[in-house]
Parts: C-alpha cells; sequence; structure tokens
C-alpha cells in the first residue's frame, strides 16, 4: 500500500514545516493523527535537497530514528536505521548497507514554497 493511501497520512499540501526547523544534516520526525494507527514521517535536509520519508524500515517495519529526529549518521551524510544500523542515502532512500541492501525507503514528495516545506499538491511535475 503507498504512504498515501495510509491511515492518517497527510494529505497533498498540507505544511509540514518550514526550512529554518531543518537543520543541516540532520532529520525531523513528523506524527499524523490522534485515532488508529498514527502515521508517521521524517525530514532530512543536506545542504539545499530536502526529502521526506516514511519512518519505516523495510528490512523489519520499525522506527528508524534512534531517539526524538535521530535519523541521520554523525556527518549528516546518511540515514541510519537505530535497529540493525542499515545505511539509506539521502536523496533517494536507497539502501546501501544493511540487511535491507537494494531496497528503498518511500519517499514522500514534497515541494519548498517560500519557506514552507510541504506534501507536493501534484507529485508528478
Amino acid at each position: 500500500m503507498s504512504w498515501n493511501q495510509q491511515e492518517n497520512a497527510p494529505s497533498p499540501g498540507t505544511q509540514i514545516c518550514s526550512l529554518k526547523d531543518l537543520a543541516n544534516g540532520k532529520g525531523k520526525g513528523f506524527t499524523f493523527g490522534d485515532e488508529g494507527f498514527p502515521f508517521s514521517i521524517f525530514v532530512v535536509r543536506k545542504d539545499e535537497l530536502v526529502r521526506a520519508f516514511v519512518n519505516e524500515c523495510p528490512h523489519t517495519g520499525v522506527q528508524l530514528n534512534w531517539s526524538p529526529d535521530d535519523f541521520t549518521s554523525e556527518d549528516g551524510s546518511l540515514i541510519i536505521c537505530s535497529t540493525h544500523g542499515a545505511l539509506f542515502e539521502l536523496e533517494n532512500g536507497y539502501c546501501s548497507f544493511g540487511p535491507c541492501i537494494g531496497e528503498n525507503l518511500e519517499q514522500i514528495p514534497l515541494e519548498i514554497k517560500g519557506d514552507e516545506v510541504r506534501i507536493a499538491e501534484n507529485p508528478d511535475s
């Protein structure tokens, strides 16, 4: 099931945060929904690159972060899974090391409007 078909997933156009909320080389987690199953995502930023992914490891389905907002390697160049140490590329979520090598995190299309980071209205454009 695609991310946007899951319970409590944010709809296109939803503002996630502002660029100033995202530290360079770091991630920030967000949870949507108070009832049923909360939907968890995280946004990472490295210089001008800003990406969002479903907060779920493709290997076991656990959330990736060690602690709140702790999603990246020390140098901020990779996303790291807290459970088995799998490493994922920031640009596309591709797993380059670990038990799920060759798989990808599920990416959520974003758009930047001014300082606002939003779920893309038209992800195919």
